[in-house]
């Protein structure tokens, strides 16, 4: 079982996908931020490829205890402007998941990290052989706060389950050391972000 507690939720299960023709991840984390700078809107991302070439964009709504989370139509204006700058082609809508781009590494404050064979062998353990899927990724997020951009990028993975694992996945998020997730329901249309208690007070402010 697990020990994370629904800290915060929104209304709308936000996420659009991408088509991106074989960029180098630093070239589309760039791309992604320059729109976030234009907008003074927030990015969030899970970079699908490798560092060479990144082939898909999942982007999605990361909330904040103090901003919350940036408006629906504001999100399709920036895909919209993604598309238009850049060429990149949407994706049409995937069956209604709920969606995880998960991190890898236990804590905050390490360098290791699970590779996505073993976190694959946990999920099987906590939700069993099928209904679900681990795709490796980079998540990025860029932020305007202020004057200043705050941007992050790790490799993690993008998980996408039937709602009813959801328990399954929190179960692994746990047994992968993760304080804090995000989770789009498409089934409740909430984005929702989990936490461990001992991390509630901690984390995106």
């Amino acid at each position: 079982m697990h020990d994370f507690v629904e800290t915060l939720a929104v209304p709308g299960a936000w996420t659009a996908t991408l088509t991106i023709p074989a960029i180098p991840a630093p070239v589309v984390r760039a791309a992604l931020t320059g729109i976030a700078r234009d907008l003074d809107l927030p990015v969030d991302a899970a970079l699908i490829g490798t560092e060479e070439a990144i082939t898909t964009a999942l982007l999605y709504r990361d909330p904040s205890r103090t901003h919350g989370a940036p408006d629906i139509d504001a999100c399709e204006a920036a895909v919209d402007l993604i598309v238009s700058e850049t060429g990149w082609a949407r994706q049409p809508a995937a069956p209604p998941a709920l969606t995880v781009p998960m991190g890898l590494k236990p804590g905050y404050h390490t360098t290791a990290r699970f590779d996505p064979a073993a976190a694959r062998a946990v999920l099987a353990q906590t939700c069993g052989a099928s209904g679900w899927e681990l795709t490796p990724a980079i998540l990025m997020s860029a932020r305007p706060v202020g004057t200043e951009m705050r941007t992050y990028h790790e490799h993690g993975a993008l998980v996408r389950a039937r709602p009813r694992l959801l328990t399954g996945v929190a179960t692994a998020a746990r047994l992968l050391g993760q304080l804090r997730w995000v989770g789009i329901d498409e089934s409740t249309g909430r984005t929702v972000v989990m936490a461990r208690p001992c991390e509630c007070g901690q984390g995106r402010g």
